[in-house]
C-alpha cells in the first residue's frame, strides 16, 4: 500500500486498518507493508491506532470477540517470530495469547 503526501488520511487509514485486520490478515489482500509519505507518517499512524481502537475497542489479551483469529498455532507461533524479527520499531501491538490464537494488530516503523 503506498500513502502520498496527498492523501486523504481518515479514508486511507480506515482501508488500511480494515485490509490488515479483517480475518486476522489471513488473506492475500491484506496489506503487509504500507508505504507513507514522510509528511503523513505520524498522523497515518495515529489515525490507524484509533481506527483499530473503534473496530475492537482497547487491547484485550484475548482480542475483540469481532476481531478474528490465528487459524492454528503453527501460524500463531509464524507470525509472532515474525513480528519480533523484523528489525524497526513497534509502535503498537505484537502481543501475542496463544490460548486464543489471538495476536494484536502491530505497526512497526
Amino acid at each position: 500500500m503506498i500513502v502520498d503526501h496527498n492523501a486523504q488520511i481518515p479514508f486511507t487509514s480506515a482501508k488500511a486498518a480494515f485490509g490488515k485486520t479483517i480475518n486476522s490478515g489471513q488473506i492475500c489482500i491484506a496489506p503487509d507493508y504500507v508505504f507513507v509519505h514522510e509528511s503523513k507518517v505520524k498522523e497515518f499512524i495515529e489515525a490507524v491506532q484509533l481506527r483499530w481502537k473503534q473496530m475492537y475497542g482497547e487491547g484485550k489479551p484475548e482480542g475483540s470477540e469481532l476481531q478474528g483469529k490465528m487459524i492454528n498455532d503453527f501460524h500463531c507461533n509464524r507470525v509472532k517470530k515474525l513480528i519480533d524479527g523484523a528489525g524497526g520499531t513497534r509502535v503498537c501491538g505484537g502481543n501475542m495469547n496463544k490460548e486464543v490464537r489471538h495476536i494484536e494488530p502491530t505497526i512497526i516503523l
